[in-house]
Order: C-alpha cells, then sequence, then structure tokens
C-alpha cells in the first residue's frame, strides 16, 4: 500500500536499490512524478520463522527515469517494524 500525497493506492512494487538516505523503485506504470510525498513500507527476510520486518518510509521523489521505468525517492524518515506473524491451528 502506498500513499501519495493525499491518495491511498494498492501498489506492489520491487525495490532496485535500498539505502538509509533513499530508494529506488521499478515503476513501469509511471505512478509516479518528481516532487510527490511518499508513504510506504519496505519488507524485508528476517531470518526468523513467522516474523516480518517491514520498514515505515515517508520521502519524495526525486527523480523519475523514463527508460528504465523507475523512480528515485528521498527518505525523509522510516522506522523498522517487527511483526510477529499468527500462525492458524488446525483442527484435529
Amino acid at each position: 500500500m502506498f500513499k501519495i500525497g493525499d491518495r491511498q493506492v494498492n501498489l506492489q512494487l520491487q525495490t532496485r536499490n535500498v539505502s538509509s538516505r533513499g530508494v529506488l523503485l521499478e515503476d513501469p506504470g509511471e505512478h509516479f512524478e518528481k516532487g510527490q510525498l511518499l508513504e510506504f513500507y519496505l519488507y524485508l527476510p528476517s531470518g526468523e520463522e513467522g516474523v516480518e520486518v517491514r520498514v515505515h518510509c515517508r520521502g519524495a521523489v526525486v527523480r523519475r527515469d523514463r527508460v528504465r521505468q523507475c523512480s528515485a525517492a528521498q527518505l525523509q524518515r522510516y522506522e523498522f517494524e517487527r511483526v510477529v506473524k499468527r500462525i492458524a491451528l488446525q483442527p484435529m
């Protein structure tokens, strides 16, 4: 789920590069424009079964590359969140 400005948009995109300062997102649908404010989650492998690590990110689009079909966002704020997934018990 992305928040672009004041709009909620259901998108699932891949990252090409991530650092503490920014993220490069694959954007073949050209969803983003330079200057737009973004809020989204990055999901990372935790290495621990039943645990998900996500990064709550806020930032702004700083460039759009139409040839490479990607957008770069500068991260203004991010917070790591560790989420334990609930496991459904199977009836006997």
